[in-house]
């Protein structure tokens, strides 16, 4: 089908929201998408809202089910974690369009050598979101740190992929120092995973 047949009254737009305050004092509570609905492009709307769930339900024992505060309380402690969500997804879908072009294809491998090579402090944005229980805020500083080392290798060294291992190791820990081996916020591995 040729976009010019394309009926316009059957095409949308994806949209994502990101607003506040979700409550209405200690009556109406918005979660899920009716509170941040977020572009589908990691899939992980449904696992967002549940998050949501899980938190809320954390919140109303802690504060014995006072409501109001629970409520207030809510939307200052989930909505970072929403709107980097947001931020992710539309960014994913952007990183979508370049994925014909073979750079994209380097940068995808290689981040994945270096997964297997350091395990415990280099995970691919798809599996801190999906698969760890790194607040979400957090991802979006590690990934701007990894996609900067992975542009900076690829710069550095065009044939990085067909590198051995064992050089491919010393190239990384050479680019990073210190950097890689960071507690503060590298701590992400497998005792997070969900």
């Amino acid at each position: 089908m040729q976009p010019s047949s394309l009926n316009p009254a059957f095409l949308s737009t994806i949209t994502q929201l990101s607003g506040g305050p979700w409550n209405f004092g200690d009556r109406v509570l918005l979660v899920g998408d009716a509170a941040h609905a977020i572009t589908p492009f990691y899939g992980m709307g449904m696992n967002v809202g549940f998050e949501d769930c899980t938190m809320l339900m954390d919140l109303l024992r802690k504060n014995r089910f006072d409501f109001e505060k629970t409520f207030r309380s809510f939307t200052d402690l989930r909505k970072p974690d929403t709107d980097a969500m947001t931020e992710l997804s539309f960014k994913n879908f952007q990183s979508l369009e370049e994925s014909p072009d073979p750079a994209y294809h380097t940068k995808w491998l290689l981040e994945r050598r270096i997964a297997k090579l350091f395990p415990t402090c280099w995970t691919p944005t798809y599996v801190m979101i999906a698969f760890s229980h790194l607040p979400l805020r957090e991802v979006p500083e590690i990934k701007e740190r990894e996609e900067r080392i992975l542009h900076s290798l690829i710069r550095k060294h065009p044939d990085i992929l067909s590198v051995a291992d064992g050089a491919l190791t010393e190239l990384v820990k050479a680019e990073v120092g210190e950097e890689l081996y960071l507690p503060s916020d590298l701590e992400y591995n497998a005792s997070n995973v969900r």
